[in-house]
C-alpha cells in the first residue's frame, strides 16, 4: 500500500532525483507514463514498486513524448464524464462493445 500511495501521489520530484530514484523504484513520473494515452507508453512501466522488472522484460520507458505536465492520461475512448464516473458504469465498462 505504501508504494501505491507513493506512485499515485500528486507530486513531481526534481528530474535529477527522479532519474536516480527511478533506477530502482517506480516514481510518480514513471507511473504517469504507464497511464499515457499513447499505446506504446501505456504498455510500459508495469512495475508496481521496482523498475528493474520493466528493464528485465524490456517494457521500461524512461521518458514520455509529452512533458510530465502536459502528458495526456486516461483512455481516449472513455472520456472523464459524470456518466462514466459512477461505480456501476466503471464495473460495466469491460462488457461494453467498442
Amino acid at each position: 500500500n505504501g508504494f501505491a500511495l507513493f506512485n499515485h501521489a500528486n507530486i513531481r520530484l526534481p528530474q535529477k532525483w527522479d532519474d536516480r530514484i527511478g533506477l530502482v523504484l517506480i516514481t510518480q513520473r514513471l507511473h504517469r507514463i504507464h497511464h499515457s494515452q499513447a499505446k506504446n507508453e501505456s504498455n510500459s512501466n508495469y512495475g508496481f514498486s521496482v523498475s528493474w522488472w520493466d528493464r528485465l522484460f524490456s517494457s521500461f520507458t524512461p521518458r514520455a513524448a509529452f512533458s510530465d505536465e502536459t502528458l495526456p492520461i486516461g483512455q481516449k475512448d472513455v472520456p472523464a464524464t459524470k456518466k462514466n464516473a459512477s461505480i456501476i458504469a466503471l464495473l460495466l465498462q469491460p462488457f461494453k462493445k467498442r
